[in-house]
């Protein structure tokens, strides 16, 4: 069903220890949760997930950018937790980057920045955001 503006969303926030990575309402956000994938609705049940590495996929409505299908946007966290509530999910991610092509220049920036700190966790964390894109 596509969104509209009578369509329920769920207030999406993505915080990393060093910034607020993204902010959006959402119509559906899937994750990585420690006993598998899970997605997250509006009105959803309240609860307190510990999340692994993975990929999470967040549908957007309409306003910030979603369509019908198909994830707005794609992030690989390192791990992190996420607070759900009826209208609200508050994901916090250890490490954080958004999958776009875009940002490949970016990020190689980055992971030569933390090969120079001598700063292998980021390091293999940006790599595997690079192998991602």
């Amino acid at each position: 069903m596509p969104a509209t503006a009578t369509t329920p969303t769920t207030a999406f926030e993505l915080v990393t220890p060093e910034k607020i990575l993204l902010e959006m309402e959402t119509r559906m956000v899937v994750m990585p949760g420690s006993l598998g994938r899970f997605g997250v609705l509006p009105r959803h049940t309240p609860m307190l997930v510990n999340l692994q590495f993975g990929v999470v996929d967040i549908y957007a409505d309409k306003a910030s950018g979603g369509t019908a299908g198909k994830p707005s946007q794609k992030v690989l966290i390192d791990d992190g937790i996420v607070d759900v509530t009826g209208d609200r999910c508050l994901l916090l991610a250890s490490r954080a980057e958004v999958l776009d092509k875009s940002r490949t220049g970016e990020i190689k920036q980055k992971r030569d920045s933390a090969k120079r700190r001598g700063n292998d966790q980021d390091v293999a964390f940006l790599e595997k955001v690079l192998e991602a894109i």
